[in-house]
């Protein structure tokens, strides 16, 4: 952890470590059952987070010893990390039937004269807040000990809240250094679905466009989360692509760009920016091997696009929908022509071209997932030199297929066979030209 804390800082990137208490405590109840719960609705509250099927769900934070090993693990991720904040979680602890269904809690409730058991939770919460403080620090939570359950007092006002359900700025009103991550708007969770209107999906159009970031003394900024629930069969680089735009329009829009901007522009500088990776040939072993992979600039400014053929009638697949910076729109061809069928890009201006970047059609159809490819160049747009031949993986990543650097005006995907049962379609979300440096 002290490597990881080092490396952040060479990044000027500040880790906040988070130790999520008293709920999603599976592993220290299997250590250690004596400071869980015993009671069967707080113990195991069923499927309702992963992991809440497996029993010792939720440590038994009416004990004093529970208590006092959360405070000693609080100061030792305290001693670790240089953060000024550390938090502490506080969510997805079973709600108010759960808590009137343990007798344990209910006892501790009564005893205390609290109204609501989850009095007892705000109890918890300010007592390890407090023994953060102790260690020169700064408690976080996340919004929950008033998600769907009364309470009759509130956390110290002292204690950051990260809130997820709503933007930051009505929490930030009552008093609270807060957070927003809205699950709405600012979750990717790709496992859950990778199509825009999915659980989970961060449309960067619509947060780019419209989300309203607010700004008041008292909200210290935004962060987007990333779960990666269901994804363990999937590569990090398959996971990470889903979060890169995200990142990028988070970035921007709580540093510099204002509300009611269109995210297309934006996303032709972040091509051209790029990113620092290295390149590498698209492997059918290793689908997420290339992955983020940018030899060089891209950016489709200005640019034009043309195809062999075009559908039209069935959806709008218009060769200029691979051009337009809009990740989920796509060029379709004509669901009556066969393969192959070429997609070709006008740059404006001969360069010096070393690559091509695909990325296959992101809406969650299926239709023309591009397998057998030729990449081309031209310096007129009617003699064609193949500079690039291979299989793309059944993947929904973008991939970027480097070839030696040629000078010309023209670049060309064109598609011999596609990932479907057809293997009739071709389509693109975009096709971008990598510039040599």
């Amino acid at each position: 952890m002290r490597d990881l804390e080092e490396y952040a800082a060479r990044y000027g990137v500040t880790l906040v470590p988070e130790i999520d208490l008293p709920g999603h405590a599976v592993s220290i109840g299997d250590a250690r059952p004596d400071l869980a719960f015993a009671c069967e609705s707080m113990s195991r509250p069923g499927n309702a987070w992963e992991g809440s099927d497996r029993g010792h769900w939720t440590l038994d934070y009416t004990k004093p010893e529970t208590r006092r090993f959360a405070r000693e693990l609080a100061a030792e991720a305290a001693d670790v990390f240089d953060s000024p904040y550390l938090h502490i979680g506080t969510d997805e602890v079973p709600l108010r039937p759960a808590q009137e269904a343990c007798p344990e809690l209910v006892a501790y409730q009564k005893k205390q004269g609290y109204p609501y058991p989850g009095d007892v939770l705000v109890e918890f919460i300010d007592d390890l807040a407090g023994a953060v403080r102790a260690e020169g620090k700064s408690a976080q939570v996340w919004q929950w000990w008033d998600f769907q359950q009364p309470t009759s007092i509130d956390p110290d006002k002292r204690t950051g809240v990260t809130e997820w359900l709503s933007p930051p700025g009505g929490r930030a009103a009552e008093g609270y250094p807060t957070v927003g991550m809205e699950e709405s708007k600012l979750y990717m969770s790709a496992g859950f679905g990778a199509t825009p209107g999915d659980y989970a999906f961060f449309d960067v159009r619509d947060v780019y466009r419209d989300y309203p970031f607010e700004s008041a003394p008292s909200i210290l900024g935004y962060r987007m989360a990333r779960w990666s629930d269901r994804t363990y069969d999937y590569s990090v680089g398959w996971v990470d692509y889903f979060a890169r735009r995200p990142l990028t329009v988070v970035a921007d829009r709580t540093w510099a760009t204002p509300a009611g901007s269109p995210v297309q522009p934006f996303l032709d500088a972040y091509d051209r920016v790029g990113d620092a990776l290295p390149v590498t040939v698209p492997d059918p072993a290793d689908p997420g091997s290339q992955i983020g992979a940018n030899p060089g600039l891209y950016g489709q400014e200005g640019w034009t696009a043309a195809a062999t053929s075009e559908e039209s009638a069935g959806e709008p697949g218009g060769a200029a929908r691979a051009v337009d910076n809009d990740p989920y729109t796509h060029w379709h061809s004509d669901y009556g022509a066969a393969l192959p069928q070429q997609l070709s890009v006008d740059t404006g201006a001969r360069q010096r071209l070393a690559g091509v970047r695909y990325l296959p059609r992101q809406d969650g159809g299926i239709n023309g997932r591009v397998e057998d490819y030729e990449v081309l160049v031209s310096a007129d747009g009617e003699r064609w030199q193949t500079v690039a031949a291979g299989s793309f993986p059944e993947d929904r990543t973008e991939f970027t297929v480097p070839f030696r650097e040629v000078k010309a005006r023209h670049i060309a995907l064109k598609v011999l066979s596609e990932h479907g049962a057809s293997d009739t379609f071709a389509s693109v979300a975009e096709l971008d030209a990598v510039r040599a440096r």
